[in-house]
């Protein structure tokens, strides 16, 4: 266990219950899929990295969350990566307790010449922010940091809908149009049962058109660990019984993450895609998840998803990229 000296902070590491987790992630509101104890355990089946879990305390008042994945190679070399960590209750936030935080996880994950250790911090990309990074002894690596677009979901939905770009929300129209002429078939799927042939199309896609994204595997483990909970919601568009557009979101907290996507030809001709998502938001309102995370936008590669994300409206957000 590693204390502060001058804030009552301090990070109890192993030793954080599946309560107390869920609870943090509650309080939090913007929580990360990352960070979860079902991404730990998906990351274990499927990649082997065992998961480093810290409970941030304030006077012994729990107040935040942060894990971390570990890897090791050689019997002696090891890596650990904190994505889009930790995950702080508004308290926590504070510039002065946010230093003893970032401190300490520098203090339980060392540089060195065996040790490598990659963080994502859930912070967004300020001065101040990279100005406390660096005095918790981190270093910033090249690169922009991760984008991403976040939906605020406790609005009324007539809002909501205002919020959409004119382009985006006239596709919404067309797919509403053909859905009401039979052209289109929208189904949601709270616990995901159907994600096997959404997940073939979606691995040929992805090797096909060479863009990066979650395994199949991580996919189906990750859809495993939340479904009990109605955690995994799957928003699917068919044409007499065929699939033709489907996207699933996985939910932690009062937050969700788009995490995949596929759509066929006839999905692109009638927009299935904008009424899919647009039903996931309304499902997802409906069974209080408040925040909706768009699950990363990229400019300069990846142009058509990100105008297709920009369309729903939102606060888009740059973390403070990648410290070693």
């Amino acid at each position: 266990m590693m204390r502060g000296m001058s804030n009552g902070v301090r990070i109890a590491w192993d030793n954080l219950t599946a309560g107390e987790w869920s609870r943090i992630l509650q309080g939090a509101g913007r929580s990360t899929l990352t960070q979860t104890f079902a991404y730990a355990r998906a990351i274990l089946l499927t990649e082997r990295e065992t998961a480093v879990v810290g409970l941030v305390e304030i006077d012994d008042r729990p107040v935040g969350v942060v894990m971390g994945l570990r890897k090791k190679a050689f019997a002696v070399a090891e890596t650990v990566s904190i994505q889009r960590g930790p995950i702080l209750l508004p308290e926590a936030r504070e510039p002065a307790v946010l230093l003893e935080v970032l401190a300490a996880i520098r203090k339980r994950f060392p540089p060195g010449i065996t040790k490598w250790t990659h963080f994502i911090p859930e912070l967004e990309a300020t001065e101040r922010n990279a100005a406390l990074l660096a005095a918790a002894r981190f270093k910033r690596t090249d690169g922009p940091g991760y984008r991403t677009i976040w939906i605020d979901l406790d609005r009324p939905t007539d809002e909501l809908r205002r919020g959409l770009r004119l382009k985006w929300r006239n596709r919404l129209v067309l797919a509403e149009r053909a859905e009401a002429e039979g052209r289109l078939t929208i189904a949601v799927d709270p616990v995901a049962r159907n994600l096997p042939e959404l997940v073939k199309r979606y691995v040929a896609d992805k090797e096909a058109r060479k863009y990066r994204g979650p395994s199949g595997p991580l996919v189906v483990r990750l859809r495993n660990a939340l479904a009990p909970e109605k955690g995994a919601v799957l928003v699917t568009a068919s044409v007499d019984d065929r699939l033709v557009a489907g996207i699933l979101v996985l939910c932690h907290g009062v937050a969700a993450t788009y995490q995949i996507g596929w759509t066929g030809p006839e999905g692109r001709a009638t927009s299935a895609t904008h009424l899919l998502l647009w039903r996931a938001m309304e499902h997802l309102a409906a069974t209080g998840r408040r925040w909706f995370d768009l699950g990363g936008i990229q400019p300069d590669t990846a142009p058509g998803v990100t105008l297709f994300k920009r369309g729903v409206g939102g606060e888009e957000i740059e973390l403070a990229g990648t410290w070693v």
